[in-house]
């Protein structure tokens, strides 16, 4: 008598087809083109903490990070890019389980292209180039990299809170869910991301 045990014991397939995953990949590949450009552009032709446009809301200076987030963790770059890279590979593999509808390509495509962005300057310089600051909130400078990351999250998360109003079951439970693991992983990071960034205004370790 046939059985569908063997069936049962694989592990989950991808949900993710091959269209969502190119999409994901472009705006990745797009968004790290920009992060490194601006980075090359602002080292190549000034100097660490040189002022170099100023405005009533923000201002572009030349910073050097060598801790995490808007400067927590100075010194920790090693620890950091270990983190770093632990999370470029979760995003980075969560792009096979993500669903087919539209915000989500998008928001991975984010996410990947941030983390990987700042990943990079650590490797390679030992350090992550800042040059944006939003004066108007006294906000720590920040790059491409982390506002792709801010956007990701926002994404998913004004998608979140639209299913959760409207009450509709939208693709990622329509058609299959994403792996239980994954989803921990990814809620974990977006999480750790987000915290981090809200600490940025009220700064308690200070």
């Amino acid at each position: 008598m046939p059985t569908d045990a063997p069936n049962r014991a694989r592990p989950p397939r991808s949900t993710t087809n091959l269209g969502t995953l190119a999409t994901s990949l472009g705006l990745a590949s797009v968004g790290l083109a920009a992060d490194q450009a601006t980075k090359l552009l602002i080292a190549h032709h000034y100097s660490p903490n040189q002022l170099i446009a100023s405005g009533p809301v923000a201002s572009l200076v030349y910073v050097i990070n060598t801790g995490g987030v808007c400067g927590y963790a100075e010194g920790a770059n090693e620890l950091l890019a270990i983190l770093g890279a632990i999370t470029t590979l979760l995003v980075g593999l969560s792009l096979f389980f993500i669903p087919n509808s539209k915000p989500y390509p998008a928001a991975f495509g984010l996410l990947l292209a941030g983390a990987a962005g700042n990943l990079i300057d650590r490797i390679r310089l030992g350090h992550v180039i800042d040059f944006v600051s939003l004066d108007l909130l006294a906000w720590p400078a920040f790059n491409v990299a982390d506002m792709l990351i801010v956007t990701g999250i926002g994404i998913l998360g004004l998608r979140f809170l639209i299913d959760a109003h409207s009450g509709r079951t939208d693709d990622m439970t329509a058609t299959r869910p994403l792996p239980s693991g994954a989803t921990v992983a990814i809620a974990l990071a977006g999480g750790a991301i987000l915290l981090a960034y809200v600490l940025c205004i009220f700064r308690p370790f200070d």
